[in-house]
């Protein structure tokens, strides 16, 4: 077949499934549209706001805003990608959470589920309650599922939405969110600011302490060498020097040894050794009125007046030679403290001195070591000092790298749901669904309705499609329709089947070998896929069309499980089939199952009742071949009605018997699964050259479209 034929075949198979599936697909489409708008009207309408973010992929530094790294593209969009994810991270989600304080929102906040919702409408009480955690989690999923977060392109702009029930509360919450990401933003580059310092503070107390070392190893190594430095440098400053220092440093010793034995008097309350030691006129005095005041109170009454007034004169001389005591103390060690630092200055003039002076290559080589280590020490506390007051500096001022260019504004109009969007899919949705019901119920589910249905099925013509007609009056079966009216439509479909198979049989008798080919009656086998199809009825029907047409017909009852002819020809036999097969009928009786057609010169082998045991046996022998070819030599047309394809094994014993096997099918009662199975056993079993056709039985409507075609003026004059 041309291809381009075969691509037409198919499209009409195609329109034609689709037009007697039409109301099955009208009613999908109906259903789901109809549906899809109920949804669409009563589901809850949801608004979404959304606020646009500006990401500056720049670091911003207000203490120095020159200061800018090198980024490329790759860098630019990777820095504003990673702040989208940090958007649709759940930190940020719980962080909004918190803020927005949604764990008390209607919307986002805790609910019961539909099942504690359903056991509460019962009467029953809902397991023991979840955590608070459990239910903040459950919050914080209900926001991120609300939660809308997307890159603008190629840009630098970040949309960030949410959608609630509420416009305003969809307005806040994306606002809310936007906010959160800044303040965390910040909040971020602060704590890490602290946390560099925390870190240099460690550092620092190790450069001060190591500091502190390196400029003691350089005094100590001048100090300890003086006098032989001083011999190298020949400087008549450095003695003078050094003379100054040593009367500052004896001075300080003799302070010092003031200042001790005045604080260990001082802590013991020796007023006397404290005056004399600090040669203090003032504090002497005071001494003296305690002595005379602590005299007269041990002469003194304790529970008298003028005793509580000497022993509060008493408290209050004490507070004022502690007093004096320690401003004396206090100037002793500001003098300490300033010898301290004149015995310093004078150590730094010699240092400097002696560097400044000519002394030996050894001598400059290890003081050049002792003071660039303690330089090396210096500059880095120095560089230390300097980063951690910066960094306490930019904890102070830090500002967001990114900022909020649109606030979300209350949507007017809710984002979901479209209603147009929702039917145009919809419907869509819908005729794809009811195409695939059509083409499903059509080659799969459901039962046949049309010839062309049925010639696709099982892939071979269908030579006939019968009206379904009503057994009414006299009538013992709808077959006496083709003796009582042979004009009517149920008549002319079998004079339709009588003249397809005719031609059927001329076409294979061409092929055959002239010699062999033709030879006696053609043998016609009914069957169908399983029981009540119909095809007992048409296979009389189809006999006495032959038989009125003038052919010497035969009709065999081969349903020897159900026989049904006897019934239909209101007859009863005085043997049957059955019986003869199982070779129970003597001589005389032979021919008693034979019985006459009375509407027609239709000879009828008929059975009755049913078997008890399998039949199948007798099918096979060769008393029931022999019975066939004695009818085929006898008679021009020979037709056995056999039992149903599927439910008994009969059939695919008889089938090579058969010149053309006539497959019933009953309109819209067998499954096209059944059919399919059918029609390929039976292939299996038909001899070669065999016709296979199929028969559409019990077609409902019709009967309108044909009418009787006496009624329609092709009735005889």
């Amino acid at each position: 077949m041309d291809p381009s034929e075969q691509t037409e075949l198919d499209m009409r198979q195609v329109f034609g499934v689709i037009r007697r599936q039409s109301r099955l697909i009208l009613a999908t489409i109906l259903v789901v549209v109809a549906a899809a708008l109920l949804y669409a009207v009563t589901v809850t309408p949801l608004y979404r706001a959304e606020a646009l973010i500006l990401v500056d992929p720049a670091e911003q530094n207000l203490l120095d805003p020159t200061q800018q790294g090198s980024l490329n593209g790759n860098t630019l969009n990777a820095r504003v990608d990673s702040e989208v994810e940090i958007l649709r991270s759940q930190a940020m989600a719980l962080a909004v959470v918190e803020a927005a304080n949604l764990i008390a929102d209607p919307e986002f906040g805790p609910r019961l589920s539909t099942r504690e919702r359903l056991l509460q409408a019962i009467g029953m009480d809902p397991a023991a309650p979840e955590s608070g955690a459990r239910l903040l989690n459950d919050v914080v999923t209900r926001f991120e599922a609300a939660r809308d977060v997307r890159r603008s392109g190629l840009t630098y702009i970040i949309a960030v939405g949410v959608t609630a029930e509420d416009p305003a509360r969809a307005a806040r919450l994306a606002n809310a969110l936007a906010q959160t990401y800044i303040d965390q933003q910040v909040r971020a580059k602060v704590v890490g600011a602290l946390a560099a310092r925390d870190v240099l503070n460690g550092q620092i107390a190790t450069a001060q302490d190591r500091l502190a070392r390196s400029e003691e190893r350089l005094d100590s190594f001048i100090f300890d060498n003086l006098d032989r430095l001083d011999d190298e440098s020949g400087a008549d400053e450095i003695a003078a020097l050094r003379g100054q220092l040593a009367e500052i440093e004896r001075t300080r010793a003799n302070r010092a040894e003031l200042t001790g034995l005045a604080e260990e008097a001082l802590a013991l309350r020796d007023w006397t050794s404290l005056a004399r030691l600090l040669e203090d006129e003032a504090l002497a005095e005071l001494e003296r009125e305690r002595r005379d005041l602590a005299a007269r109170l041990a002469g003194a009454d304790d529970d008298d007046a003028p005793a509580f007034d000497l022993r509060a004169a008493l408290d209050q001389l004490d507070a004022d030679l502690e007093t004096r005591a320690g401003a004396n103390l206090s100037g002793l060690r500001a003098d300490l403290e300033g010898i301290d630092a004149e015995a310093g200055r004078f150590r730094d003039e010699i240092r400097s001195t002696l560097l400044r002076s000519d002394l030996s290559s050894n001598t400059l080589a290890e003081v050049f070591t002792l003071r660039q280590e303690a330089e090396l020490s210096r500059q880095q506390y120095r560089t230390l000092l300097a980063r951690l007051s910066q960094l306490e500096t930019e904890a102070l001022v830090q500002v967001a790298d990114s900022r909020i260019v649109s606030q979300a504004l209350p949507p007017n109009e809710p984002d979901f749901p479209n209603t147009g969007l929702i039917l145009v899919l919809a419907l869509v949705v819908s005729a794809a669904l009811g195409l695939g019901l059509a083409f499903a119920n059509e080659f799969y589910v459901g039962g046949v309705t049309s010839d062309t249905q049925l010639a696709s099925l099982v892939q071979v013509p269908v030579a006939a499609t019968v009206p379904k007609q009503a057994v009414n009056g006299a009538m013992t079966s709808v077959a006496d329709l083709v003796a009582t009216k042979p004009l009517s439509a149920y008549s002319e479909v079998f004079r339709h089947l009588r003249a397809s198979l005719d031609q059927g049989f001329r076409a294979r008798d061409s092929l055959q070998d002239p010699a062999t080919g033709g030879a006696g009656g053609k043998v016609i086998l009914f069957s169908s896929s399983i029981p009540a199809e119909g095809k007992s009825t048409a296979a009389l029907a189809l006999a006495r069309t032959y038989a009125i047409f003038g052919k010497r017909t035969i009709l065999i009852d081969a349903d020897l499980r159900k026989p049904s002819l006897a019934q239909q020809l209101a007859t009863e036999p005085e043997g049957s089939m059955l019986e003869y097969l199982q070779g129970e009928l003597p001589d005389e009786e032979e021919l008693s199952f034979y019985a006459l057609d009375p509407a027609s010169s239709l000879l009828v082998f008929l059975s009755r009742g049913r078997s008890d045991l399998p039949t199948d046996q007798l099918l096979v022998s060769s008393r029931f071949a022999e019975l066939v070819d004695a009818a085929r030599e006898s008679a021009d047309i020979v037709i056995i009605d056999s039992p149903p394809i599927l439910p008994v094994v009969d059939a695919r014993y008889i089938v090579h018997h058969a010149d053309a096997v006539l497959m019933v099918t009953r309109f819209a009662l067998t499954t096209q699964s059944d059919i399919r199975r059918a029609a390929a056993q039976i292939r299996d079993a038909m001899k070669p050259g065999a016709i296979l056709m199929g028969i559409l039985s019990h077609r409902e409507g019709v009967e309108t479209a044909y009418r009787n075609l006496g009624e329609t003026g092709y009735a005889t004059e």
